[in-house]
């Protein structure tokens, strides 16, 4: 979900990432989404680091992609005012680890 263009422009460097991090919502129509990712997972052999936002706003969703990308580091971030505070950290401890 972007902005006209910027669509392309990302895939475009997607052979010269060795990790990509998509950030989502649970919803139907991000399996579109994760499954082009995969494609692309499988061409370019990256690795993925899926961010989860909100996930408590649709947790059945939420578990298919959890069982479905079972493979894949997923984080989940619950959706809170109150936590939007701390998940600054909670992001930070699981990217960084994963560019060394």
């Amino acid at each position: 979900e972007a902005y006209p263009g910027w669509t392309r422009l990302t895939l475009s460097l997607l052979p010269f990432a060795s990790l990509l991090m998509p950030i989502v919502e649970p919803h139907l129509q991000v399996f579109d989404f994760l499954n082009k990712i995969k494609d692309y997972q499988n061409t370019y052999k990256s690795n993925i680091a899926l961010v989860v936002n909100k996930f408590d706003l649709n947790e059945q969703i939420t578990l298919r992609i959890l069982e479905d990308y079972k493979d894949w580091k997923i984080l989940t971030l619950p959706y809170s005012e109150i936590y939007m505070k701390s998940s600054y950290d909670k992001l930070k401890e699981f990217v960084l680890p994963l560019l060394v």
